[in-house]
């Protein structure tokens, strides 16, 4: 992570470090924290929160979406395998989950 500026990028490129079909789902800031804290990464509060304000929609291919009162993030967006994050959770309910100890 050497190359990152700020801590806002450092969790973008954690964020984009996780498996790919992972990266190509919605999820909200609440789903990223427990797979940071699944992989053995523990973060402040909000650390995760405010990097992923600081994404605009479609910078580094990330797709942002706002459904019902919660918004989701894709880091893979132009790859995703939903259109949007309705569409996931109507379609099917997607379990992500990655290995203890990854990070």
């Amino acid at each position: 992570l050497s190359s990152a500026t700020s801590r806002n990028e450092e969790v973008i490129f954690l964020t984009e470090a996780l498996p790919t079909p992972i990266l190509q789902l919605w999820h909200t800031v609440k789903d990223f924290e427990g797979l940071f804290r699944e992989g053995g990464l523990n973060l402040p509060a909000n650390v995760v929160k405010n990097a992923f304000k600081s994404i605009q929609d479609g910078a580094r291919g990330w797709a942002k979406d706002r459904f019902s009162t919660k918004t989701y993030y894709c880091p893979d967006g132009n790859n995703k395998t939903f259109n949007c994050p309705k569409w996931q959770l109507k379609n099917q309910r997607v379990e992500t989950y990655i290995e203890e100890g990854y990070f």
